[in-house]
């Protein structure tokens, strides 16, 4: 009889450390199992622990990144889909997608968190889209289907002064070596310096197309690829990029990297 309560006894005390480490966990996801054996008193090691954790369904992963959409702006997204759902490859081989990117230095590299399967996007397990870092290095660039573009790195903060002698610098001549007769179509988001005025009306008079684009969807982009592809290997420059399936995958690695204009100062002012 006595072995048994103590028995008994010790299955309540295992319940009870297991619940107060979900619990830490729960209410806080981006813990850290070792933060986590330190909050609850798990009187077992940080490897039990993330044990116990996997038993109860919740698992360590890097943390989604999410934009915050209106119901507007998720409006404009299905009513740019349902538009081009009809184009085909001969159109899309004509877009030039065009994005500027910010790649910041970071001491603690990509966020983790745990969480149930199938909750990636939660609101509870979402990383904040926050800068952080001690350096930072700008960049515009393009791609198309047909060509990697350039990038080029930026030494001003960008407007429509800057953003304007880009399109006339370094935009049309390298462009126009990909589609010699100018039928492209120029992809760029809805920042406030892309429609300027005075940036719409440059547009305008070079006649060039403008692909309508839904705001705050930088995620539709495809030149988001590329640039997840360069964050690797800012984090890991040894790294070999290697798809994990799919021939097609593996071919796109494989083509020529992007050509990068690296400019020593600015952005050279526009010719009279």
């Amino acid at each position: 009889m006595e072995a048994r309560s103590n028995s008994g006894t010790t299955s309540r005390f295992r319940r009870n450390q297991n619940e107060q480490l979900l619990n830490v966990i729960r209410n806080s996801p981006f813990t850290t199992a070792i933060a986590a054996v330190n909050i609850s008193n798990f009187q077992g090691s940080v490897r039990t622990s993330r044990r116990r954790l996997r038993n109860s369904g919740l698992r360590n992963h890097a943390a989604a990144r999410k934009i915050r959409l209106t119901p507007r702006h998720k409006e404009a997204r299905v009513g740019f889909a349902l538009e081009h759902l009809a184009k085909d490859n001969a159109f899309w081989s004509r877009v030039v997608f065009s994005d500027e990117k910010v790649f910041q230095s970071s001491h603690n590299g990509r966020v983790r968190v745990y969480r149930p399967r199938n909750s990636r996007y939660d609101k509870q397990y979402v990383e904040p889209t926050e800068r952080c870092g001690r350096f930072f290095v700008n960049v515009w660039g393009w791609i198309s289907a047909v060509s990697p573009g350039v990038m080029l790195h930026m030494e001003e903060l960008l407007n429509s002064g800057v953003y304007i002698r880009i399109l006339e610098n370094v935009m049309p001549p390298s462009v126009t070596r990909v589609y010699p007769s100018q039928n492209f179509i120029f992809q760029q988001d809805n920042c406030s310096v892309h429609t300027s005025h005075r940036v719409a009306t440059w547009f305008q008079d070079q006649n060039i197309n403008v692909l309508d684009w839904p705001s705050r969807s930088p995620d539709v982009n495809p030149i988001e690829n590329m640039w997840s592809f360069l964050l690797l290997l800012q984090s890991d420059p040894c790294a070999e990029i290697e798809p994990r399936k799919g021939r097609r995958k593996r071919a796109a690695l494989q083509q020529p990297p992007p050509t990068v204009e690296d400019e020593e100062s600015t952005v050279p002012e526009p010719h009279d």
